[in-house]
């Protein structure tokens, strides 16, 4: 009897294989989705991360706001502390100047004993004579090549003389700290920074300042600290900015200032980039959420509704209620959970690695990936999906097995025929030729077939209309270029995966509603009806709910992109071009086609007299 049971239950998913891979494929692609953008985030503030410990980041900068800098006394204060000591302090010069019309920072440190955040060489080599610099590598400066020269004119002070002084370019590096493409700014012109120099000495440097009197060396400090460090986490910036504003009251306040890796241009460009690629990341899903618990769940009940007499069969044969029910609950649970894992596991697994190049373009050292799985928004996306349709499978299996072996044997009673609400306006009414008069009553009849369409195709629709407006966003969204690239990649994706989510969608309900259909088709065959305007007849219900569907998913897509623009400051819904709009509703209507062509073979398969057949 257990054997028998377990081959009807795998018997029973092979006859309803399209239904189950539906389910399964659904549930697949909205996993797929939730996992792989929920871990984008947390994988690139990782990879960043790392790279940041590597590079020994400095957790504070303190700023003497005297022209001779800390006194000995002052720095002896600072590694008294027990949580800083000399291999975790080091002294640097710089100076910020305008030379040829350029805003240049200049600065110089012990090359030889980098302790923190050393900088590397991309080509050539770091200067050892007072007329060598090295160049920052920058966007704005790639046209300087080693072996260039350029002068500058600087006033000794006292005397007042004039020094001319020819430097020559022989290295090229790259400062960690000055990694993403936007610039710090001059703390003399407070304009942009283009221009970096590395130089021998502070010699050197004062034949561009006039005297090294003026120049004071910033500390940098890295505090004593576990070495898995993130540098991203609230925690770590709240324990930061306390010891600063500690250190800065030591020194007094009248005479030091202080900065955090946190409040550097680098940093907050970075983190604030990241935030908002994760937070559209975690708008998305929901609605891939909703699309799929909805379809997914429809599909089972409509599987339990054709299966009513072979409910009654098994009752019949002494099969138990528990026994029935979890007929069904295996069926969800085994479609759904499936998908749920194989959509998590590749999400996780491999959409980071696809996207996380995206972002090459807003830094100018791009880091070596660092995947940091997060299945928090995959568990929890799966298990409300999972949930819903379990929960709609026991509440109709519930109302199902109730009924007694000889009511359920029964075909349920067709829908009763009454008038519907446009019938009775004559002036609309009357016109219009049966075909379309009997499409409008179909479509008003089944409300619940007709409602659920409609939701479907809006929120598949609002998908692809969000994402093309993302694009818009993205394109005037501070004129930059680099941040434009990496949300048009993430927007281009969300399309992608809307579009795909949108033809599983559709063709699940338009299979559904043909498969219930059979009889009705099976007569119209009978009657004399060509194929053609079988189709016809079949399709043009389904293209007026899918239009439908459409039109009201624009206006869900605009909300869905305003909360993004509010939440965000992410420019305005109003930069959202009319090409967003005709590209949502083209690429919706083309899809309605292609979901169309593909149920041509499936009508055509129809066997009148068998369908007829089962007729009482």
């Amino acid at each position: 009897m257990r054997r028998t049971y377990w081959k009807s239950l795998w018997r029973g998913i092979w006859h309803n294989l399209g239904r189950f891979l539906a389910v399964f494929g659904i549930i697949l692609i909205s996993t797929l989705l939730i996992s792989g953008l929920g871990t984008l985030g947390s994988t690139v503030k990782a990879s960043f991360n790392q790279e940041m410990i590597k590079n020994k980041f400095p957790d504070i900068i303190l700023k003497s706001k005297v022209a001779n800098g800390f006194t000995t006394e002052e720095k002896n204060m600072l590694l008294n502390q027990p949580d800083i000591d000399e291999s975790r302090m080091e002294e640097i010069y710089f100076y910020d100047t305008t030379i040829n019309n350029t805003e240049t920072r200049i600065i110089y440190r012990d090359y030889q004993n980098m302790k923190i955040n050393p900088i590397s060489i991309v080509e050539g080599n770091l200067p050892t004579s007072d007329t060598e610099v090295a160049v920052e590598q920058l966007p704005d400066n790639s046209q300087r090549k080693i072996g260039d020269t350029f002068e500058v004119t600087s006033t000794i002070p006292i005397i007042g003389t004039k020094r001319t002084t020819t430097f020559t370019v022989v290295g090229i590096v790259h400062n960690p700290m000055n990694n993403s493409i936007e610039k710090d700014k001059s703390q003399t012109t407070q304009k942009d920074v283009q221009d970096i120099f590395y130089m021998n000495s502070k010699k050197a440097m004062s034949y561009i300042s006039g005297d090294t009197l003026f120049i004071g060396p910033d500390i940098y400090i890295q505090l004593s600290h576990d070495d898995d460090i993130d540098y991203f986490s609230n925690d770590y910036v709240n324990k930061v900015v306390k010891r600063k504003n500690q250190l800065v009251t030591m020194l007094t306040e009248k005479k030091a200032a202080g900065l955090t890796v946190e409040e550097s241009v680098s940093y907050q460009y970075l983190n604030s980039t990241i935030d908002k690629v994760q937070t559209i990341c975690t708008i998305f899903p929901v609605f891939f959420i909703v699309v799929a618990a909805l379809v997914s769940s429809i599909t089972i009940e409509r599987l339990i509704n054709e299966e009513r007499g072979l409910c009654a069969c098994f009752k019949t044969l002494g099969y138990s209620n528990h026994s029935i029910r979890f007929r069904y609950v295996f069926f969800s649970l085994l479609s759904s959970l499936s998908g749920a894992i194989i959509g998590s596991i590749s999400g996780l697994y491999g959409l980071p690695s696809i996207l996380y190049p995206t972002f090459k373009s807003i830094v100018i050292n791009f880091p070596k990936m660092k995947a940091d799985f997060n299945p928090s928004g995959a568990l929890l996306g799966s298990g409300i999906i999972i949930l819903v349709i379990l929960i709609i499978t026991l509440v109709k299996i519930n109302k199902d097995i109730n009924e007694t072996p000889a009511d359920s044997l029964r075909p349920k009673s067709p829908v009763t025929g009454k008038k519907i609400l446009i019938e009775r306006i004559d002036f609309f009414w009357k016109p219009l030729p049966f075909r379309y008069k009997a499409t409008l009553r179909n479509i008003f009849r089944f409300k619940s077939k007709t409602i659920t369409m409609n939701l479907s195709v809006m929120c598949s629709i609002s998908l692809v209309m969000a994402g093309f407006g993302l694009l818009d966003l993205a394109s005037n969204w501070e004129n930059t270029s680099a941040i434009m690239e990496t949300f048009k990649s993430v927007a281009s994706f969300i399309i992608i995966f809307a579009v795909v989510l949108a033809i599983l969608v559709i063709y699940n309900l338009v299979n559904i509603n043909v498969s219930e259909r059979v009889r009705e088709i099976s007569t119209l065959e009978v009657l004399g009806y060509k194929p053609k305007e079988v189709y016809t007849y079949v399709f043009r219900e389904i293209i007026i709910m899918g239009v439908t569907g459409e039109v009201l998913g624009i206006p869900l897509g605009v909300l869905l992109l305003y909360i993004i623009t509010s939440y965000l400051d992410f420019g305005s819904i109003s930069i959202v071009t009319a090409g967003t709009y005709i590209y949502s509703l083209l690429l919706g209507f083309a899809t309605l086609i292609i979901v169309c062509a593909l149920m041509i073979p499936k009508i055509k398969k129809i066997n009148m007299i068998t369908s007829l057949k089962t007729l009482e």
